[in-house]
């Protein structure tokens, strides 16, 4: 054991089993992502998604992108669910093709991704 710096299997092993839960089912999604075009990248502070194919808001942030992580939620009874970055319930880990369509729209419907600010400045 690290007296300067705990590890992840320095964890009670109910923690390191929900872990593993959390991991799994942020793959789960990220696989199901991909095959809607968007960038995912599994870290450890969650899954970063985002959209190549459309512009962000600033030089920082040069595509649409989110940080989603998998905890549990006490107004369910401490099931796992996909939270956004700002803390917002996407829905729960066990229905990932509900919470590809919120973040498929959430990072696809923009106005410049579907060509409108074009359209409208001709």
């Amino acid at each position: 054991m690290s007296f300067d710096r705990p590890r992840e299997t320095d964890a009670p092993p109910d923690d390191l089993a929900l872990s593993g839960l959390r991991r799994r089912a942020l793959a789960a999604l990220a696989v199901r992502l991909d095959l809607h075009g968007l960038t995912t990248a599994l870290t450890s502070g969650g899954l970063r998604v985002s959209n190549p194919n459309a512009p962000g808001c600033c030089p920082d942030n040069p595509h649409p992108c989110d940080l989603i992580t998998c905890k549990a939620f006490a107004l369910d009874g401490g099931r796992l669910w996909f939270f956004t970055s700002a803390g917002d319930p996407i829905g729960p880990a066990r229905h990932v093709a509900e919470a590809v369509t919120y973040l498929r729209d959430r990072l696809v419907s923009s106005p410049d991704a579907f060509g409108v600010r074009k359209a409208l400045a001709r």
